[in-house]
């Protein structure tokens, strides 16, 4: 029997049994014009081709004078048949330009005879970048360029090739990868000739929203910017962070979120993981350290693992619009505690601007109490109406000093308490601890221990005023009190 023919048997009585086949078989005496049947059967290799050439031959220990008739040939064409089939796995969703993409791809033959000359054909799409394959689980790796020859496979055996390469981060869609099998061996069923896998980009669509609590905070007051993260889907998010960083202007105290932690120093706001359709919120509290200007603050995106296909909505910026500001202290003294009717005084009041801008509309009111009498002053900014008490100093810039110098005397004994308070248009915060916007002076004018004269000349002494009384009236005063003497002393004679 042909080596090609596996496990063969045999049978003397049409089939009933079977037993195994030697090679040869001894069948006795075979008496004259008798004949014995002998079945012979096995099962064709699968790699068996071409033509089967099977020769019995019988013998005997009786002379035979005609041998040409104990040999007989019989000659099998085989008709090869090998069902040939791949499938193909691969991961139901990767990341772009994070994931490496790898196929499972098993090449059988279903038999029954075996396949030769057998071809695989994969065309991997231009987003799977450098594409490798291994044949041996991955142990090693070579250059994949588009199919491989896996020679010849014998019936029930399966080959095993991996496909992997780099999802390229401009992947923005599910994509379709297709393997072919091929066979020079007839192919009876070509359906499981050929396998697709589909890969699902992972997406998720993270909007940034941003809103601020004041558009025009006072200049050194706070303000709070809030940050809502939204996962739009359809897919979760992993990796998610968003950076806030604040702006020059702006002072960070402190902040609170519902989810992951804020670094104020970098602007790095870790989220981690977000779910399709949730939100998270991060509130950052700020101190605004500079006036006069808008200040822009911006929150994006700064990293997420899924693919996002909408970066337009990435990022979020609010503007805050900060008037100037300008600090401004008041304070008066007095030249003397104490004085005598008539004695020089002087208050003085200082107006300083701490910043950080100019001051505008600045005024001082400031009015003498009764008691003390106005005499001049001198001014280094603006004007002083001593009856309205309103010193105009209008501009004052940023780190000047505004004075003030009011000569007076007292007129009327008792302690006197002299106000100044001053106000401006700019906005005036407080910046500097004791820094007050009002400030006084008090002095105590004394009478004179000896009979005050309002015409008596002394040194650092104002003189009586001029009243405005007649000259002639005067003359006639004194005349009638002369009269009136005269008149007396001659009645006494």
């Amino acid at each position: 029997v042909p080596a090609s023919v596996l496990n063969p048997f045999y049978s003397v009585d049409n089939g009933s049994s079977w037993n195994v086949w030697a090679g040869s078989l001894s069948l006795g005496n075979l008496t004259s014009g008798s004949s014995l049947e002998v079945l012979i059967r096995g099962l064709l290799s699968s790699d068996a081709l071409g033509i089967i050439n099977n020769v019995a031959s019988v013998n005997s220990s009786t002379f035979d004078n005609f041998t040409d008739n104990n040999t007989s040939n019989a000659s099998t064409i085989v008709n090869t048949i090998a069902d040939v089939y791949v499938t193909k796995l691969g991961p139901a969703v990767a990341i772009p330009g994070k994931d490496m993409v790898t196929y499972v791809i098993n090449v059988g033959n279903n038999g029954p005879s075996d396949a030769r000359e057998v071809i695989l054909t994969d065309l991997i799409p231009s987003v799977i970048l450098n594409p490798m394959y291994s044949l041996n689980n991955g142990s090693s790796w070579n250059v994949w360029s588009g199919n491989i020859s896996l020679g010849n496979i014998s019936s029930g055996t399966v080959f095993e090739i991996l496909i992997r390469g780099a999802l390229s981060s401009s992947a923005t869609q599910a994509f379709n990868n297709t393997a072919i099998v091929n066979s020079s061996t007839y192919d009876p069923i070509l359906e499981n000739n050929t396998s697709t896998a589909e890969v699902k980009i992972k997406t998720a669509d993270i909007a940034v929203i941003k809103s601020v609590n004041v558009s025009n905070p006072k200049y050194w007051s706070n303000v709070v910017f809030t940050i809502c993260t939204i996962n739009n889907g359809p897919d979760g998010a992993t990796g998610v962070s968003i950076k806030d960083i604040l702006p020059a202007g702006l002072k960070f105290i402190s902040y609170t979120t519902t989810q992951g932690t804020y670094n104020h120093n970098t602007g790095i706001w870790d989220i981690g993981s977000l779910n399709n359709g949730s939100y998270v919120w991060l509130n950052i509290a700020a101190q605004v350290v500079k006036s006069n200007t808008a200040i822009i603050n911006i929150a994006s995106k700064y990293s997420e693992n899924e693919y996002d296909p909408y970066p337009e909505n990435d990022f979020s910026n609010v503007t805050i619009h900060v008037p100037s500001a300008a600090d401004l202290g008041i304070k008066k003294t007095v030249s003397a505690k104490s004085a005598y009717f008539g004695k020089k005084l002087y208050f003085t009041i200082i107006v300083q601007n701490w910043g950080p801008d100019t001051s505008t509309g600045v005024t001082v009111k400031d009015v003498l109490p009764k008691g003390l009498r106005f005499v001049s002053y001198t001014t280094n900014y603006g004007t002083y109406n001593h009856k309205t008490g309103i010193w105009n100093i209008n501009l004052l810039p940023a780190h000047k000093i505004a004075k003030l110098t009011i000569t007076f005397y007292g007129v009327r004994s008792g302690k006197k308490i002299n106000v100044a308070r001053v106000s401006s248009k700019t906005y005036d915060p407080i910046i500097r601890p004791g820094d007050s916007k009002v400030s006084s002076a008090t002095v105590l004018i004394k009478r004179p221990k000896r009979h005050y004269h309002p015409h008596h000349s002394h040194q650092n002494t104002v003189p009586m005023q001029h009243t405005g009384l007649p000259f002639a009236a005067l003359i006639m005063a004194i005349l009638m009190i002369m009269g009136g003497v005269i008149s007396s002393k001659k009645t006494k004679k």
